[in-house]
């Protein structure tokens, strides 16, 4: 007589009716969805794995390595590039260029960065760097339409930097500026109003014989030309500055700073504005802002020293001109600050 079937039991090995579905053996692994028996089951895990599925793992290995090293810089990269566009959107110029360097020293080729610092050392004035960008860029396109604008908006104004043609073929007759004769000079620019640079070197030169009346006169003319041609607004200020208009001084300065809220000199200007209107912890504030983002500048280190004197930092001024005295770039503003601290200058 036939016995019932037993309970299974808690074995390493049970029988099936198809077996090992590699060999056929009746007596399989248990736990498992495949059927296999132990020798067929330890034959597929010591099998060895071909040398193609090596490579290849190896190959996504090495990519993944890659890619984890040089995500940090890819991230940095992208996080400088998002400050400098922020902070070119907000004319700060001189923090949107420092980040475009970073961006730059990770990927020196990044045409983008390239262009927004060329538009940014534009308005920092650094017109040989801006020339220097456009010959790297000039054959190659640009997705950023807007960018694009902003480049060929900056290439306009460059041209107001230079004089014209007519200007240099006078310089070339007497060989250098400074030798064509004022009347020469003076009748060039009422026949040429529109050669800003030219006047602007006309002006200066009657700076430096002090008339700064008709300096004055000169400047409002070519306001007319160009109301935001900044080496005009910049010879206003020192003008308004020399004729005790302070007022006017600071109408001019502000002009300045807002089309570019970090220029060394509207900056540096100001403070000396609001320190000679005895405003002198605001004049303080303003110099110390312009110290800090151009601790090199020769005008910025001598307006700091003036607010320093002004504000009874004797140490800190000493300090700070003896270092100005030493820079052969800036010595003649050392010279007048210096003059001003011993009393034979008036500031």
């Amino acid at each position: 007589m036939e016995q019932p079937n037993q309970p299974q039991t808690d074995t390493a090995e049970e029988v099936v009716n198809n077996g090992c579905i590699q060999c056929g053996h009746t007596i399989t692994v248990p736990g498992h969805a495949h059927k296999l028996c132990y020798e067929c089951r330890e034959g597929f895990i010591k099998y060895p794995i071909p040398r193609n599925i090596k490579l290849f793992a190896a190959g996504v290995g090495v990519i993944v390595l890659i890619a984890l090293i040089s995500l940090p810089a890819q991230l940095s990269t992208g996080i400088h590039l998002k400050r400098a566009e922020q902070a070119k959107r907000e004319r700060r110029y001189a923090t949107a260029e420092a980040e475009l360097e970073k961006v730059l020293a990770n990927e020196p080729d990044y045409t983008e960065a390239l262009g927004n610092l060329m538009v940014t050392s534009y308005h920092n004035n650094k017109f040989e760097k801006v020339v220097e960008l456009y010959k790297k860029l000039e054959k190659r396109n640009f997705d950023n339409k807007e960018l694009l604008a902003e480049i060929n908006g900056c290439l306009t104004g460059m041209d107001a930097m230079y004089p014209l043609e007519l200007m240099k073929t006078l310089v070339e007759t007497y060989k250098e500026l400074d030798s064509v004769p004022d009347a020469e000079f003076a009748n060039y620019y009422r026949n040429y109003p529109k050669d800003l640079a030219a006047g602007a070197s006309y002006i200066r030169r009657l700076m430096d014989k002090e008339m700064y009346s008709r300096c004055d006169t000169l400047l409002m003319g070519m306001e007319k030309e160009n109301a935001d041609y900044v080496p005009g607004l910049m010879l206003h200020v020192s003008v308004k500055r020399q004729l005790k208009q302070f007022d006017s001084a600071m109408y001019y300065c502000n002009r300045l700073l807002r089309q570019n809220e970090e220029s060394s000199f509207g900056l540096s200007a100001k403070a000396r504005i609001l320190l000679q209107q005895k405003q002198t912890a605001e004049g303080y504030r303003v110099a110390e802002q312009a110290y800090k983002l151009f601790p090199g500048d020769s005008y910025v280190r001598t307006t700091m020293v003036l607010a320093y004197h002004v504000n009874n930092k004797v140490k800190e001024r000493d300090t700070l001109l003896k270092d100005c005295l030493k820079d052969s770039a800036g010595s003649e503003q050392a010279k007048y600050v210096s003059d001003v601290i011993g009393g034979k200058e008036q500031f």
